[in-house]
């Protein structure tokens, strides 16, 4: 066999035991993705996607979710209550129950006092536990309120 047909039969070789671990790995990985939703439910705060304050947040799509991942929404949250508040974070109506014990959801808000009508950029992160099982849909109610 010349140098040519060599190097040609080793890169063969190479690409098709690739493509076998490949196909093994396939066999045993498993995806195991969730649907779900959050609707947001808001006391004297409102909730918006943009800086600019013009679409209203209602609901979340969080997309499709994988055990061990967390998911992370940028939001704006603006007082409008008349009195300076902080802020609380709640969940509640998970659907199915046993979802919020595989799932948890935080903020990086950080207890600043917010004013009558002042803006706050929040992140909220969606986390699945690595051992979520049986759970292939769910939503839940995101609560925010502003606290004097």
């Amino acid at each position: 066999m010349n140098q040519r047909a060599t190097h040609i039969f080793v890169v063969a070789v190479i690409v098709v035991s690739m493509l076998s671990f490949t196909g093994v790995w396939a066999l045993f990985s498993r995806t195991f993705r969730i649907s779900n939703y959050a609707t947001i439910k808001t006391v004297g705060v409102e909730v918006y996607w943009d800086s600019s304050l013009t679409q209203l947040v209602t609901s979340i799509d969080w997309g499709k979710l994988e055990p061990n991942e967390n998911k992370t929404v940028r939001i704006y949250i603006k007082s409008i209550a008349n009195v300076p508040s902080t802020l609380a974070l709640s969940t509640e109506n998970w659907i199915p129950s046993n979802a919020s014990l595989f799932m948890r959801l935080s903020w990086n808000y950080n207890d600043i006092v917010l004013n009558p009508g002042d803006v706050l950029p929040v992140d909220l992160t969606l986390s699945v536990s690595p051992s979520i099982t049986g759970i292939t849909n769910f939503s839940f109610d995101i609560i925010i309120t502003a606290q004097a």
